[in-house]
């Protein structure tokens, strides 16, 4: 939907990523940030990561507010400039109830999923209320025009446990048959360059500047 212009200039996403994380001696590393937990470098960099895949752009700074708790990032809020000018907004959460959602606001339409729920897909015009009866038609519509796909969904655990699956399932094709690794390991260490960046921030309470990436 964004490469085909369905949403317009996409300018901002919004993601929040929560769970009560546990911390039991088999996860206890889940709460430091120097053995890779915490909401930032566990949970947040997948969100990054995700932000530059939609974006099709890197990030040249980032802002970051932290709350320790539970974990040394129980709670964050990532500010993220990227380097054509749109912006994202990155919430963490590990101590709270189970959710994955994502805004990405275009000029045109707004896509908005959760990954919770069989029913977390709505595309709404700019300029449409979420709650007006047609909208409420449409989202009704478009959820019944997709009875299996929902159904299988419920079924299997839900859109969320079914990006595992797909994720999983294409690893093993790249293996098997040789492919190239899309996303590359370039991709994977400039998500952890930019959560880095952002402990750094909530660190200091000073935005960080990234360097661009060398291609």
């Amino acid at each position: 939907m964004i490469a085909t212009g369905e949403l317009g200039d996409v300018t901002c996403i919004r993601s929040a990523f929560t769970n009560d994380v546990p911390l039991d001696d088999a996860a206890r590393w889940r709460g430091s940030r120097g053995l890779g937990g915490g909401g930032i470098l566990d949970r947040a960099v997948h969100e990054i990561d995700l932000c530059r895949y939609l974006f099709a752009d890197d990030v040249a700074e980032v802002y970051a507010v932290s709350v320790p708790g539970r974990t040394e990032d129980d709670v964050a809020i990532i500010t993220a400039r990227m380097r054509r000018g749109a912006l994202a907004t990155i919430v963490v959460l590990d101590s709270a109830v189970v959710s994955h959602e994502l805004i990405v606001y275009g000029s045109r339409a707004s896509a908005r999923l959760d990954l919770c729920r069989f029913d977390g897909f709505a595309v709404e015009a700019t300029g449409s209320l979420p709650g007006s009866p047609r909208a409420r038609l449409l989202r009704a519509r478009r959820m019944l025009s997709d009875t299996w796909g929902s159904t299988r969904a419920i079924r299997r655990g839900g859109d969320f446990m079914l990006t595992y699956e797909d994720a999983w399932r294409r690893f093993a094709a790249i293996v098997r048959r040789d492919l190239p690794a899309d996303p590359a390991v370039a991709d994977g260490r400039a998500a952890l360059e930019v959560a880095l960046a952002a402990v750094e921030s909530a660190e200091t309470a000073t935005p960080v500047q990234l360097a661009a990436l060398v291609p």
